[in-house]
């Protein structure tokens, strides 16, 4: 919860901040930032190599040994990344990408390398069982880049100015983090072979399932740049931003009680179940409105990046609002079933997504680019139909226990507030989304609140359960 209200602060400065820069750049320069930052993040892969699940597993079993964790961590990504920069440029450059895009490739690449340090620090940190500091770099990260970015751009700054400024923010917030450490109760730093090997033992069943989520980001990209103009790839871009921003809550949910489900899966069986129980029935109740809102109100998106050169994402966005339905359920579920111990089935399941966007881009992306002009729907629908495979898989791997007949209820309850909201909206069509979308968010939390959905031992047993200060069985 501390993390989801980080965001909820956070939020409208990071839709601002996308919002001047997306005005200003425009959709062509826009789409250099996807594509360098879609094609870095399936590099990272390699670089974080599945730490970014192990650490916190690590950590949370075993405390004694957190500086040699984060130490060993740290030299690897430093090292790695290096030799995955290289490996980049010179694949760009094979396909053609012009010196303008190297130029945004380095800064992007930097300023993702010092994120991902400064993300082995977080890691260690949550193992501890501590979500503050993830809290307070969520929302220091969004107000320090608004506040460098904004003046930058309103005073003339492109394209590399922008990517510029991130990396130096990147950097800070790498320095800040460090400082909490010692207090959090990590021990001296040390980089060890033996470390090294069992952090690439228990790292790479995520290095799987990581490596198949970024693969398919960066296959959609890679088709989307080839078969559609590059204003087709901003309005993508800019609708990914977007609907990046409405799943952080349910991200930072899963990613703040996955060291305490691990913990539990060990130790408490019954209070994994339950708490895992939680977990889906909140999802469910932040997912509603949010997909709702998205489905019913795309021009908000339009409002805030300009309708002259972002017109066409609202299609975009109504076909995501699907995807955000879906996945605030297979966030959770995922996360169970990794706690658990099932990474290589979870891992083979986001394997076979990408078979469906190999399969479907090319035929949705011409599809759309032909009938709409807008090649990125066809991304979107590709997006839709991974999801729903996820869904199911998450349902099949799930631990038993977990889904029982006492959750119909509250999920019940919160998908009729979700038909309320849809009927007023639609009801409501005609005028402004300005008045209309704050109205249905008042009649969805009065659907709650008549009904009984707005659990409030849910949220109490969530909050305790990411908080408990137990002390930890040592590893042997």
């Amino acid at each position: 919860m501390l993390l989801v209200g980080a965001k909820v602060l956070a939020t409208p400065i990071a839709v601002l901040t996308n919002a001047v820069i997306a005005r200003y750049l425009g959709p062509a320069d826009y789409s250099y930032v996807y594509l360098a930052t879609t094609y870095t993040t399936f590099g990272m892969l390699f670089v974080i190599f599945g730490q970014s699940g192990a650490l916190p597993a690590l950590v949370a079993v075993d405390r004694d040994n957190a500086g040699k964790y984060l130490g060993t961590a740290l030299a690897w990504r430093a090292a790695l990344g290096v030799a995955v920069y290289a490996t980049l440029a010179l694949g760009c450059w094979a396909f053609g990408y012009d010196t303008r895009f190297q130029y945004a490739l380095a800064l992007v690449f930097s300023g993702l390398l010092m994120m991902n340090l400064a993300a082995a620090c977080l890691e260690v940190i949550r193992g501890f069982e501590r979500t503050d500091v993830d809290a307070l770099t969520n929302v220091g990260t969004p107000l320090l880049t608004a506040a460098l970015t904004i003046p930058i751009v309103l005073l003339g700054g492109r394209l590399l100015a922008v990517l510029t400024v991130a990396l130096v923010v990147q950097a800070t917030s790498l320095i800040v983090v460090s400082r909490f450490l010692r207090p959090v109760g990590v021990g001296a730093l040390e980089a060890t072979l033996d470390t090294v090997q069992l952090l690439l033992k228990k790292g790479y069943p995520f290095l799987f399932f990581s490596g198949a989520l970024a693969l398919q980001t960066t296959v959609d990209a890679a088709f989307l740049s080839k078969l559609s103009p590059p204003e087709v790839v901003g309005w993508h871009a800019a609708a990914n931003k977007l609907i990046g921003l409405v799943v952080f809550p349910a991200s930072a949910l899963v990613t703040a009680l996955y060291p305490v489900l691990c913990r539990l899966f060990v130790e408490d069986a019954r209070s994994f179940l339950e708490t895992t129980r939680a977990t889906v029935q909140t999802a469910v109740v932040l997912m509603v409105p949010i997909a709702m809102c998205c489905g019913l109100f795309p021009e908000a998106g339009v409002l805030v990046l300009g309708e002259e050169g972002y017109a066409p994402i609202v299609d975009n966005l109504r076909v995501m609002a699907a995807f955000v339905f879906l996945v605030y359920v297979s966030m959770p579920l995922g996360i169970a079933v990794l706690a658990a111990g099932r990474a290589r089935a979870w891992s083979a399941v986001q394997g076979l997504c990408v078979v469906v966007s190999l399969v479907l881009d090319p035929i949705l992306v011409r599809l759309f680019q032909a009938s709409h002009g807008n090649g990125g729907l066809g991304i979107c629908w590709a997006r839709v139909a991974s999801e729903v495979l996820m869904l199911v898989a998450g349902l099949i791997l799930l631990p038993r226990g977990v889904l029982v007949a006492g959750m119909v209820g509250p999920v019940g309850k919160a998908l009729l507030g979700g038909v309320a909201m849809a009927g007023l909206g639609w009801l409501l069509a005609r005028h402004s989304f300005l008045w209309v979308a704050p109205l249905t968010l008042v009649v969805y939390v009065g659907v709650l609140w008549a009904t009984g959905g707005l659990n409030r031992e849910q949220l109490a047993f969530l909050k305790g359960a990411a908080s408990r200060r137990r002390k930890l069985p040592r590893s042997s």
